[in-house]
C-alpha cells in the first residue's frame, strides 16, 4: 500500500494507479476483481451470494472511483 500512496503522492492517479495493481493481482475479470477486493478489506473469500450481490453493484462502484 505505501507504494501506491507514494506514486499517489507524486500525482498518479487511483484510476492510473488501479488497473496496473489489479492486474500485479491477477484480477482481469470482474469476478476476479471482486474476490480481490473482498480479500483485501475483509481478509476472507467471498462466499457465492456476497460476490453475486458485489457484482452487481461493481458497475456503479467502478462510477464512483473513476
Amino acid at each position: 500500500m505505501s507504494i501506491g500512496l507514494t506514486y499517489v503522492y507524486k500525482g498518479i492517479t487511483y484510476n492510473d494507479l488501479a488497473l496496473p495493481a489489479l492486474n500485479a493481482a491477477g484480477s482481469f475479470t470482474p469476478d476476479q476483481i471482486v474476490a480481490t477486493l473482498w480479500r483485501n478489506v475483509v481478509d476472507s473469500a467471498t462466499s457465492a451470494f456476497e460476490k453475486h450481490h458485489l457484482l452487481k453493484c461493481l458497475p456503479k462502484i467502478l462510477k464512483l472511483v473513476i
